[in-house]
């Protein structure tokens, strides 16, 4: 079945700022002169601005054709992209050191839809079984302690299978899909996103956490968001003793990641506080 997927960008004026700041400069100039006139013309000034601003536009939910869940390949790829940028050189991937602080690294790289990759690679004091339950838990709150800008998660109706995974690797669960609407960040307009998720262990005891873009006919597109676009993002949870290695990797398009996601290194810093 085909997909219809269209990014949107509200519309948007800021045509009545100029009209209220003029009015307010001419309340104040009349006010020195007659505090009856600064009234009348203040008056005047409030209903002149309120008919050239109208009425506030009312959400409109733009009508999307899909299936419940991505093709297979795409959720497959989702898994291979993550396990790729997290296991490989970062140089050889295209990634640049940002920042390292508290141990914790962050990488950057130029996506080619526009926007920036990011990812971060840090250690956690406890084991890989309790960070991985942490970031299950983590997943479904809004918000959550790992997500803060978060603000609703909805899960949708799914019934996809699970992808191909790379020998060495289970499938853990089953498929999820959910509706995550990210909190608006002033003054760019609110995100939100459709993601498939699947999970997968590791002969070695290792975790992977996956996520995928798609498209779904219960949660269309909103004329006043703009609908991220998710090639792959997810966590990579490997054992070292009784500590663990995270790897967050996230692909997400468009606009500014650093206006809809926290800080890589506070990213792990804070599934810290959620393991403990």
């Amino acid at each position: 079945e085909m997909c219809i997927r269209d990014r949107v960008e509200p519309p948007s004026s800021t045509r009545w700022y100029a009209n209220a700041v003029a009015a307010l400069v001419v309340a104040v100039a009349c006010a020195l002169l007659s505090p009856a006139r600064a009234a009348g013309v203040a008056a005047a000034a409030l209903a002149i601005v309120l008919a050239l601003r109208g009425p506030r536009k009312r959400r409109r939910p733009v009508p999307v054709a899909a299936p419940c869940a991505p093709p297979d390949d795409a959720l497959a790829s989702a898994f291979a992209l993550v396990l790729a940028d997290a296991t490989a050189d970062p140089a050889a991937r295209g990634w640049r050191l940002a920042e390292e602080e508290r141990g914790v690294g962050r990488y950057l790289r130029d996506a080619a839809g526009g926007g920036r990759d990011a990812m971060s690679v840090g250690t956690v004091n406890a084991s890989a079984e309790t960070v991985d339950a942490a970031l299950g838990r983590a997943a479904a709150q809004a918000p959550s302690v790992v997500e803060p800008l978060r603000e609703s998660i909805r899960p949708l109706r799914c019934m996809s299978p699970q992808p191909a995974l790379a020998e060495g690797w289970t499938p853990r669960g089953g498929v999820a899909t959910a509706h995550i609407v990210c909190k608006r960040v002033w003054p760019v307009s609110q995100r939100d996103m459709v993601l498939t998720t699947a999970a997968a262990t590791r002969d070695d005891g290792a975790f992977l956490r996956f996520a995928t873009s798609t498209a779904h006919a219960d949660a269309p597109l909103d004329a006043d968001r703009v609908r991220l676009e998710v090639r792959g993002s997810g966590y990579l949870i490997e054992p070292r003793g009784a500590s663990c290695k995270v790897t967050h990797v996230s692909c997400v398009a468009p606009g500014d990641l650093s206006l809809i996601h926290i800080s890589e290194p506070t990213r792990l810093r804070r599934i810290s506080y959620a393991v403990f």
